[in-house]
């Protein structure tokens, strides 16, 4: 009797151990379910995110079209290791470059080039020949700003700056990067809490470099801007205050001269 009794015993116990091991297996399951349907979630997020972003599209078949006018024609490129692209000709204008890359241009005729890009350099192209951009280091993501009346061969009528210039009432914040007949390059760069008293801009295009938020007031309305990295604006000619209420910005303003009198 002593010993069915043991039995008896440990048949119970044994059948209470295999039961909460069952119940500790199917709390870990579902554990493991929800981790892996979270990583899940994560991750189609994160191919969209990639996907939207400009900065990542593939455009090897040609490049993103980010604003055209009767000024200006504004593409953006990437490069990226083992993947060229081709540029064909192009109207004169200016190159911005907006990531870290070493490229190695192959011209047509055979000729190689190499170079080193960093972002935020902005460079006058007289002509864009046809060639073959390709990324030896990094993911290289350039603009290029075509100017229409460079193409055609017309030069604006120069005049003198008014006192209201962005680089003579803030060049602190307005750097003017060489210019010529056509354009005036200026480099903004301004941190969180800058401000700039009242300026004015002639017609320009705007392209961001780094996520930041403004409050700008023009004409007496304040209003706040948010600007995002690869983000092409066309602004007309204003006259404006402003501050960094948030990131450090840095945007390039490419001022076309045909479409304002200096």
């Amino acid at each position: 009797m002593m010993d069915a009794h043991l039995v008896s015993l440990a048949k119970h116990r044994l059948g209470a151990l295999v039961q909460l091991m069952n119940q500790i297996r199917s709390q870990w399951t579902s554990v493991l379910t929800q981790i892996a349907i979270a990583l899940f979630l994560v991750a189609i997020i994160f191919i969209g995110v990639v996907l939207l972003n400009p900065a990542f599209a593939d455009n090897h078949g040609g490049p993103r079209v980010a604003l055209e006018n009767d000024h200006v024609r504004v593409t953006e490129w990437i490069a990226s290791p083992k993947s060229p692209i081709h540029v064909g000709e192009l109207s004169p204008g200016v190159l911005i470059n907006l990531r870290r890359a070493r490229l190695m241009k192959n011209a047509d005729n055979g000729e190689k080039s190499v170079a080193d890009y960093l972002p935020g350099d902005v460079t006058w192209v007289k002509k864009f020949a046809d060639h073959q951009w390709e990324s030896l280091i990094g993911m290289a993501n350039v603009f290029i700003v075509e100017i229409r009346s460079a193409e055609i061969g017309t030069n604006p009528e120069t005049k003198v700056l008014g006192d209201r210039d962005s680089v003579i009432v803030d060049p602190q914040h307005h750097r003017p990067v060489p210019a010529n007949a056509h354009v005036r390059v200026i480099d903004g760069m301004a941190s969180s809490g800058a401000i700039s008293d009242r300026h004015t801009h002639p017609p320009s295009v705007l392209v961001s470099l780094r996520k930041s938020r403004f409050r700008v007031t023009s004409r007496g309305i304040t209003s706040i801007y948010d600007f995002e990295p690869h983000q092409v604006t066309w602004i007309n000619a204003f006259e404006h205050e402003w501050e960094v209420v948030a990131g450090d910005a840095r945007m390039v303003v490419i001022e076309e001269k045909s479409a304002h009198s200096y």
